[in-house]
């Protein structure tokens, strides 16, 4: 691997001291080798964002999007779901420095990604119930 494909955050960038915020990533991470918690969450080094890793998150800020409507009794569509995700688009990439290969290669990873939310969204019941928290810190 070569060093070029790392990069570290600024201090400001970082959610507070390693033991400010504590996940259940950060806790799996320190529990599989507390040296990968150090590089990642102490010395700010992170890998670059994979493929699969950006479809994810960008799947999960869509259902976040979502439930936090939910939340306040506003129920979106899919649709209003998927255009708010590639919308937004854009800004992610270039907030995970994502780099795709070809343009090809980025259009099938945001068809995937809106197909995945969607496919998501469709499987939920009528009478789902409104989520009392979305990711709410403790």
């Amino acid at each position: 691997m070569s060093i070029k494909l790392l990069t570290c955050e600024e201090p400001q960038q970082r959610q507070g001291g390693v033991f400010e915020y504590i996940s259940p990533s950060r806790l799996s991470c320190w529990l599989g080798c507390p040296l990968k918690l150090r590089l990642r969450y102490v010395d700010g080094i992170r890998s670059p964002t994979t493929l699969s890793m950006f479809v994810g998150k960008c799947c999960h800020s869509g259902l976040e999007g979502w439930y936090r409507h939910r939340q306040l009794g506003i129920t979106l569509s899919a649709e209003d779901v998927a255009k708010r995700m590639v919308d937004g688009w854009g800004e992610s990439v270039a907030e995970e420095n994502m780099q795709f290969k070809t343009e090809a290669d980025e259009m099938k990873a945001k068809l995937q990604t809106v197909d995945l939310v969607v496919a998501y969204l469709s499987h939920l019941p009528d009478d789902e119930p409104r989520p009392l928290a979305v990711e709410a810190r403790m």
